[in-house]
């Protein structure tokens, strides 16, 4: 389970109750935390790849939350088809190595590159799928969130919060959690350490303990609480 997802999942806003799309599910991760953090929302958990899939329902079955979790085989462009302006939320990890060599397993190269689903395809489907007045949580490295959000104004989305995360206090911002709504609104900011001289930040502990089994004295991190992959 990547930090990205950890860091994303734990952070995501999420309505008290609604309809929630995990697009990009993967190993459905996100579908987990979601179900954990909110008892009244039910998620959508959708990816074109079919080894992802697979993965995510195993994973989904095995948690105490798979009446609530409904785990798609399709593509975001022919999902949203039907189902425009239904979702409360929605929480994405997407692809981002625009350039450079694909991964070599077609399954790994859809997950990493965005040629599957472009940051303009990507806006364009999140408009669509919204409700007026919810909110997409998205990650990315620093330089693609920007781009993106930049991006997304021409599509009537705007940033309303933004998560600016670093490795350790001396290095620059290596990723950006952000909030995309159709509302705008006055925009949230804030950041976060993952490490510290002794180990796990305190404050990412705090974010992030709900979904990890145990935190030694270090901080260090032994297993998930979400997810078997």
């Amino acid at each position: 389970m990547s930090t990205d997802a950890v860091i994303l999942g734990a952070w995501s806003w999420l309505p008290f109750q609604g309809n929630i799309l995990d697009l990009g599910c993967g190993t459905g991760v996100l579908s987990l935390m979601c179900a954990q953090r909110q008892e009244n929302i039910r998620i959508h958990a959708l990816d074109i790849a079919k080894s992802a899939i697979e993965t995510c329902q195993d994973n989904v079955l095995q948690s105490p939350w798979a009446h609530r979790i409904d785990v798609i085989h399709q593509s975001v462009q022919d999902w949203q088809q039907q189902h425009i302006a239904q979702y409360d939320a929605i929480i994405c990890n997407p692809p981002y190595f625009g350039h450079g060599l694909q991964a070599q397993k077609t399954d790994r190269a859809t997950a990493r590159h965005d040629d599957q689903l472009s940051q303009t395809a990507l806006l364009s489907s999140l408009r669509q799928l919204l409700k007026p007045t919810a909110v997409a949580s998205l990650i990315l490295p620093t330089y693609e969130a920007q781009q993106l959000i930049a991006q997304a104004s021409e599509h009537q989305l705007y940033c309303i919060a933004q998560l600016a995360i670093h490795t350790t206090a001396k290095k620059p911002c290596q990723r950006i959690a952000f909030c995309l709504s159709p509302t705008p609104a006055v925009m949230h900011t804030a950041s976060l350490t993952i490490h510290d001289g002794a180990g796990y930040d305190a404050n990412f502990i705090a974010l992030t303990r709900d979904f990890y089994l145990k935190f030694d004295s270090e901080g260090d991190t032994e297993r998930s609480s979400t997810g078997h992959s």
